[in-house]
């Protein structure tokens, strides 16, 4: 008990000594080196969350982060990081939801390289607007509201999404007796807009216009085929029946392998744009080679060589477009392009054939060819020096010289009809010539702003400053 009583005094004496040491030496050191105090183990007021009519704005865009997470698991990684941005920048920090949402979009940056396909605002915020739906079929008008508001002040005003979060903001706003109110404009206190953008980049995937007109074109093409096969077999001998079922079973064929190979192969902007416009050249090659052959021996003149000749040129054509638009991947404009220069070429051949009333048909026939190929390398080169304008801007010049081969060959039609005089080819081709270059011209001119990039407007600044007696108004920038 002694010896107790003699070590608890010693291990006493021993601790005071230590503090009053410890307090020396804190004395001793300057104030830049004294020691602090250990800090508190009290963990930071975690933020409370805003309120959205009342409803805590965690649990409003509680979904679109569920919807994140489901998609960065599926693979789906520039949807999960587009909503997972939202969530995050429309929450305080410090907030579980917040604290998720960046997690989430740290991961998800990370792995952005495996995305492939693009999401529209739709499909962004889709889980929003469901789960608001759900909210008004489980009578919870007052949760589904602001949800509806937060996807409205993100959502493109033209999206069907938009116009059906519409349709059951008013009936949330009905159900709850409220009076039917405009929703809230983007730029909100509560929930600011994303500074990521709701739209991606397009990813060059082919355009359903172009997948359309590829499925046309080639079912033209099989329609074709089915025509040529019993031709050729049969030796002419084939009944109409037959004709009509190998035409109609060739066109759904070939229609069909193109939609399986758009199903299975993430076919390029372009390409469909590139082989649809091929296959029309080879089978307008196919129809001129026709002619300069019948002309040029219309005695020994063969059907089934004929028949061969279209035929063979259509497929060329469409394998020359496969191996150059999945080859080189040219844009939609300039497929369309060189397929305008190419029919350009060709009518301006035939116009010029025309003028010589086709003394010699094979000459015209030919004459008509070699303007075709020579278009269509002027629109390969032009191509390749990118000087390709916008497809609106080709179609406008198509239409340019469409119309002005119509009234060169008005013009002369009239005078003919006018004098009842014989109608003579020559006077037709020189009208159509000149009317089609005039047209074109025209088109080229009044269109000339279509090429031009659109320029942001200069940036002004507005300012107002009181003075004594009343204030000035400043206006700055660039005019």
């Amino acid at each position: 008990m002694r010896t107790g009583l003699v070590v608890l005094a010693l291990l006493g004496f021993g601790a005071a000594t230590t503090a009053r040491a410890q307090e020396a030496s804190r004395e001793a050191l300057p104030e830049d080196l004294a020691v602090p105090p250990p800090p508190t183990s009290a963990t930071p007021p975690v933020a409370a969350p805003p309120l959205v009519s009342g409803v805590p704005l965690d649990l409003v865009v509680a979904p679109l982060l569920a919807a994140a997470e489901a998609d960065l698991a599926a693979g789906r990684i520039r949807l999960a990081l587009i909503r997972s941005t939202i969530v995050g920048e429309a929450l305080p920090e410090g907030l579980p939801l917040r604290v998720r949402a960046d997690g989430l979009r740290l991961l998800a940056n990370r792995r952005l390289a495996e995305e492939l396909a693009p999401s529209p605002p739709g499909d962004v915020l889709g889980p929003l607007v469901a789960q608001a739906e759900l909210d008004l079929q489980a009578r919870q008008p007052q949760i589904a509201l602001p949800r509806l508001d937060f996807a409205l002040a993100r959502l493109p005003a033209s999206s069907p999404l938009a116009a059906r979060a519409h349709q059951l903001r008013q009936i949330a706003l009905s159900s709850m007796g409220a009076p039917l109110l405009p929703p809230p404009q983007p730029a909100s206190a509560l929930t600011p807009p994303p500074s990521a953008p709701l739209e991606p980049p397009s990813d060059g995937h082919r355009g359903t216009p172009e997948a359309v007109e590829l499925y046309i074109t080639a079912g033209a093409f099989g329609a074709l085929t089915g025509a040529y096969i019993p031709f050729m077999a049969s030796e002419e001998t084939a009944g109409g029946a037959t004709y009509i079922l190998t035409t109609v079973a060739g066109a759904g064929l070939l229609a069909v392998g193109v939609l399986s190979l758009d199903l299975t192969t993430r076919i390029p902007s372009g390409v469909p744009a590139t082989i649809s416009s091929s296959i029309r050249f080879g089978f307008g090659h196919g129809l001129l080679a026709w002619g300069l052959y019948e002309s040029s021996s219309p005695a020994l003149a063969d059907p089934e060589v004929s028949f061969s000749l279209v035929w063979g040129g259509t497929l060329v054509g469409g394998l020359i477009g496969t191996a150059v638009g999945f080859g080189l991947t040219p844009s939609v404009d300039e497929a369309r392009l060189v397929e305008s220069t190419g029919m350009w070429g060709a009518a301006l051949g035939t116009y010029i054939a025309m003028m010589s009333n086709y003394q010699d048909p094979a000459a015209g026939f030919g004459l008509s060819l070699g303007a075709m190929d020579a278009g269509i390398l002027i629109g390969v080169i032009m191509a390749a020096l990118e000087l390709a304008p916008p497809v609106r801007r080709t179609l406008a010049l198509d239409l340019g010289f469409l119309v002005g081969s119509g009234v060169g060959a008005l013009l002369p039609g009239l005078y003919y009809a006018y004098t009842e005089l014989p109608l003579e080819i020559e006077p037709l081709g020189v009208g159509m010539a000149i009317g089609a270059i005039a047209g074109w011209v025209l088109a080229y001119f009044l269109t000339e702003g279509a090429a031009a990039p659109e320029t942001s407007a200069p940036p002004v600044q507005v300012g107002v400053a009181p003075v004594e007696g009343g204030a000035t108004l400043a206006v700055s920038g660039a005019f």
